[in-house]
């Protein structure tokens, strides 16, 4: 076995078996990274003070105009932020408003970031404990936050306090400072519930939920001894009975028309290796999907509901060329439907233009790939499916159609546009608004070549704010920012494509006239041999 001689840390001058040279670079570097955090923190301080100033720039612009309610102004400066700092939009709202508060509810706490007293991280902390300070009278509850900011800085002076430590410290100052109880501010919190998706690699996700905290912890404790019930009931090794074997079997996935995708036994008959973490995930997502709510009858029966989309070619491949998905057409064609939405095309597949190393994947949303083996499970129980052409060569969408009745012009968009088409947004189009780029009230038809999909909150924008939307040919749209700036934006490949093959070229010999002419005009090269026909 080869020991690691430190070759790439002798370039710094470090000998990784000299500790007194360990230890002087270890302090070295240390220094270092403490200079580079205290420079970053002044950094941080001073762009949380022009975000301040943008957000009350903004804000005076939306009382000038009477659009405070839904601030127009704001989510337009936000969208420029979130495209010059390449973040959601969302979070440059959120980082608007954050800014303003702390500078004007909490300047000591930007004060020390500048100093380099505090992380950005803490800051967030900070400000967001200090808010629950709060009083009838203005003037003693800006007395009673200045307070707040004192003792958390000489906290902060006092001891380590990292972000996790410090909300519990923060969450405790500011109980004692607020004329306000825990149950009403608890009453208030309560409306900030709400539940996200986002997704991850690997076609998984991270689903987030807002609750409050005693229901929180139920729901935890609940999986948490519900995963061990289910773990201790485990057959014990001894207990294991080997399946039947799987060809002894009617064969019911080809009666039922739905590939099997299984090697070997059924995957029910494995023995269960999840993990805690596993089986908790596993109980959790059956409960919701299986279950119906208690407390409101009105939701009782409703089903989840999703849409992929699934390439053709690699379905033939996966299924051994027998083409075991039905109804979906032949040839470069595809199929969607609630649920399900199948899709397929050239040859060969592409990635930005470089050959493919695994077949093409579902994706969902047109978007986000996922294992196809359960998009064909899925697809199997879909009401139905819409078929979508591609361009062999581009990828591009160039016709839609249904094998039930639908609306086909909105069934073309959101296949050509799949997700809502402002730069950095990906609403799924199912979820958008289709708009006219030159609006119907001034003159704008409503043509394939005039519309697009926008989701509800980039769509109201659009036509409250000072930016301007064109059209160009292919579905390309070019977005005219307030301070100037030009954005363009493609459709989304459908990631099918053709490739020529020059083996199984076999092109037919053109005209005699042709060919004379074409020699005419060509200068003659070594290999031309007479009566050759000219390259294309």
């Amino acid at each position: 076995m080869n020991s690691y001689d430190g070759e790439p840390l002798k370039v710094l001058g470090l000998d990784p078996h000299d500790p007194v040279s360990v230890l002087a670079w270890r302090k070295f570097l240390l220094d270092w990274d403490a200079d580079l955090a205290v420079m970053a923190a002044a950094v941080a301080a001073d762009q949380v003070r022009v975000r301040a100033k943008l957000a009350e720039m903004a804000s005076v612009l939306d009382e000038l105009d009477g659009t405070e309610e839904h601030a127009m102004h704001v989510q337009s400066l936000a969208a420029e932020i979130a495209l010059i700092e390449q973040i959601g939009q969302a979070a440059a709202e959120g980082a608007l408003s954050d800014a303003g508060i702390a500078v004007r509810e909490f300047p000591g706490f930007v004060d020390a970031l500048g100093e380099g007293k505090l992380s950005e991280e803490q800051l967030r902390v900070l400000t967001g404990a200090g808010l629950s300070v709060s009083h009838a009278d203005a003037a003693e509850q800006s007395a009673r936050r200045g307070e707040f900011v004192r003792v958390m800085l000489a906290e902060l002076d006092s001891r380590v306090l990292p972000p996790k430590a410090l909300r519990m410290a923060a969450a405790r100052v500011a109980e004692s400072l607020t004329e306000e109880s825990v149950s009403e501010r608890h009453e208030r919190a309560r409306k900030t519930r709400y539940v996200s998706v986002t997704a991850t690699e690997n076609g998984m996700c991270m689903l987030r939920a807002r609750l409050p905290l005693i229901e929180g912890k139920a729901i935890a404790d609940r999986l948490r001894k519900q995963g061990k019930a289910l773990i201790r009931a485990r057959p014990k090794p001894a207990q294991a009975r080997r399946a039947p074997e799987a060809s002894d079997a009617p064969d019911a996935q080809e009666a039922s028309g739905v590939p099997d995708f299984t090697d070997g036994p059924n995957v029910s008959d494995a023995p269960d290796e999840r993990t805690m973490d596993e089986v908790k995930a596993d109980l959790f997502t059956d409960m919701l999907l299986t279950s119906d709510p208690m407390s409101c009858a009105a939701a009782a029966g409703i089903q989840a509901n999703v849409q992929f989309t699934i390439p053709i070619l690699t379905a033939l491949t996966k299924l051994g060329g027998n083409g075991a998905v039905s109804g979906t057409g032949s040839g470069p064609g595809s199929g969607r439907g609630p649920g399900s939405r199948v899709r397929g095309g050239g040859a060969a597949s592409c990635v930005a233009g470089a050959a493919r190393l695994t077949p093409a994947p579902a994706l969902l949303d047109g978007m986000i790939p996922v294992p196809f083996e359960e998009a064909v499970r899925l697809a199997g129980t879909a009401t139905s499916f819409v078929r979508i052409l591609t361009h062999p060569i581009t990828g591009t969408v160039t016709a839609v159609d249904t094998y039930r009745p639908s609306a086909a012009m909105r069934a073309f968009l959101a296949a050509r546009d799949i997700h809502c088409r402002w730069p950095g947004c990906r609403q799924p189009a199912t979820r958008c608004d289709l708009d006219h780029t030159h609006a119907w009230e001034h003159g704008g038809k409503t043509t394939l070549e005039n519309l697009c999909g926008f989701c509800k909150h980039h769509h109201v924008m659009k036509h409250a704010t000072a930016w301007t939307v064109t059209q160009l040919d292919g579905g390309v749209m070019q977005l005219r920012t307030p301070s100037g700036k030009i954005l363009t934006d493609r459709p989304e490949h459908h990631d099918v494509y053709f490739t020529r093959n020059d083996e199984y070229e076999t092109p037919a010999a053109p005209p005699q006239d042709s060919v004379a002419e074409t020699e005419r005009t060509r200068a003659p090269e070594p290999n031309d041999v007479p009566g050759d026909p000219p390259p294309f």
